[in-house]
């Protein structure tokens, strides 16, 4: 297991669109966003891009990131490298998002992310519904429900 200092925080910046960009396409390949994607969160005025980049060993191997607006918080993606999950890396980001942020903090989150939903809660989010059909699986006739929830 890592040491919660082990990795190194950084606050993105649209320079690490790219990295993002990687790190969600391994983690979600049935819909990969692409650096111009992530780019396009910095055009929007409605609210304020906040996040980091975990570095391990100067390797990209996770980041979250959230659009915060006046009373609200959203969290766009969060994604930690399949071979590093299960190390802490997740908690250190969210842990970093939760100090830095002292408004409501929304996300979604499929309902078969059994992993992730527990982490959540551990945090202190709580499920307010589940959103029917939100995930679109590529390629597939079929999508998966979300769970909206709150901290």
């Amino acid at each position: 297991m890592l040491n919660k200092n082990l990795c190194e925080l950084i606050k993105i910046k649209k320079d690490h669109c790219e990295s993002m960009s990687f790190i969600h396409a391994q983690c979600f390949p049935y819909d990969i966003w692409s650096k111009q994607t992530f780019e396009g969160f910095y055009l929007d005025v409605y609210g304020d891009i906040i996040g980091w980049l975990a570095n391990y060993e100067d390797e990209s191997v996770g980041f979250i990131l959230a659009k915060q607006a006046v009373d609200t918080a959203d969290i766009l993606s969060f994604a930690v490298l399949p071979n590093f999950q299960g190390r802490g890396i997740g908690r250190q980001l969210l842990d970093q998002l939760i100090k830095n942020i002292e408004i409501p903090i929304f996300l979604e989150v499929s309902v078969e992310n059994k992993l992730a939903i527990h982490l959540y809660q551990s945090m202190g989010f709580e499920i307010m519904t589940t959103r029917r059909n939100y995930y679109d699986k590529l390629g597939s006739q079929s999508s998966k429900d979300a769970y909206l929830m709150r901290l």
